[in-house]
């Protein structure tokens, strides 16, 4: 057998020298795609909204220490004003959810470009927006600036 491979000369030889697929190198492209998949997932995606059905009662008692002032006396707690809050869509639409201090829905919808939203609702206000910088805040009067980093998805409380 050897000397039939002499044989052949220094051209060549009798057994086949080709290679099959390249199974590590495709095992390893599939790999990297998912694993680039994967961390654009993780830095693009919101946070999920856990909601309990129902909502559970809250009185707004943390304990003795909880940092609210103590209540008037007579058992009544002061009454909350509400304030005026404008959402203005200067940059580009964003979808935007707002809030009151009860955490009901006040507003949920998307500000086209140019759009202006006034609403009157009693603090704490929650707002989230999925272009926090293309939303501009005004609370009682005050100029908030953006919501947020153009973009990007943002949240804020105003009291």
């Amino acid at each position: 057998m050897f000397e039939a491979e002499l044989a052949t000369g220094m051209t060549g030889s009798m057994r086949s020298t080709v290679g099959g697929p390249n199974w590590g190198l495709l095992v390893g492209v599939v790999l990297s795609l998912v694993l680039v998949w994967g961390v654009v997932r993780l830095f693009t995606t919101e946070p999920v909204e856990m909601v309990e059905m129902p909502a559970p009662v809250l009185n707004g008692s943390a304990g003795v220490d909880n940092g609210y002032p103590a209540p008037a006396p007579g058992g009544n707690a002061a009454v909350v004003e509400p304030v005026t809050v404008r959402l203005t869509a200067s940059q580009s639409d964003s979808e935007v959810v707002v809030r009151d201090g009860d955490g009901m829905v006040v507003f949920s919808g998307e500000l086209v470009l140019g759009e202006r939203k006034t609403l009157r609702l009693a603090p704490p206000v929650r707002i989230r927006a999925a272009d926090g910088g293309a939303v501009e805040v005004r609370v009682a009067g005050r100029d908030r600036g953006p919501l947020g980093e153009p973009g990007e998805p943002a949240r804020r409380t105003f009291r």
